[in-house]
């Protein structure tokens, strides 16, 4: 995600990770792994991002 104005932008990474060996589990948590990264990147305010 890139945020800023005039030319001065600041990168933030955000990411979710979820692990385990059961694969169906892996499939479980995949919606709600994205919505909580969704919701990270929602929190992010442009003005408290600093160098």
């Amino acid at each position: 995600m890139l945020y800023g104005v005039d030319g001065n932008f600041r990168r933030v990474r955000l990411g979710v990770a979820v692990t385990s060996s059961d694969a169906s589990y892996i499939d479980a948590m995949r919606e709600p792994a994205t919505q909580l990264l969704y919701e990270m990147m929602d929190a992010v305010r442009a003005d408290a991002i600093t160098p």
